[in-house]
């Protein structure tokens, strides 16, 4: 009987080290395509699929309660013009707080296969009340 020994040839032969450190890069590469495409096609997509929710987007300086009650008076306009399909994109502020405490965002709204920007003013009355107003 013949006792046959299987051997790899030292040129094919891989460390596990090296195999790892493969899979690493590959990761990585894909780690940063994703994080590549999400940069370039955000603002694109963005608009047209909305927050996660039917809430208010991120961003801005209201707290969320306030931020709630704009986004109602958002949807209440909307609905009052035939849309009831409102999605919340982005809020952006757009003027920093002045030393009176007002500022302005910016609201971007997907309603109805459309976008709509809403520009949110926000102040304080007389009994130190943030109060907002609404236009579109």
């Amino acid at each position: 009987m013949i006792d046959v020994k299987t051997q790899v040839s030292p040129n094919r032969k891989k460390s596990r080290r090296k195999v790892a450190m493969e899979i690493g890069a590959i990761i990585v590469v894909l780690i940063v395509l994703i994080i590549f495409a999400s940069v370039l096609l955000g603002p694109v997509v963005g608009p047209l699929i909305g927050s996660a929710g039917n809430g208010p987007a991120s961003g801005g300086f209201a707290d969320s309660s306030l931020k709630q009650d704009v986004w109602s008076t958002i949807q209440s306009y909307e609905r009052t013009n035939g849309c009831a399909e409102t999605n919340s994109n982005m809020i952006t502020v757009i003027q920093q707080p002045d030393a009176s405490g007002a500022w302005v965002e910016s609201w971007s709204v997907g309603a109805c296969g459309q976008v709509h920007l809403y520009k949110v003013h926000y102040s304080t009355n007389a009994a130190g009340e943030t109060v907002y107003s609404v236009t579109r």
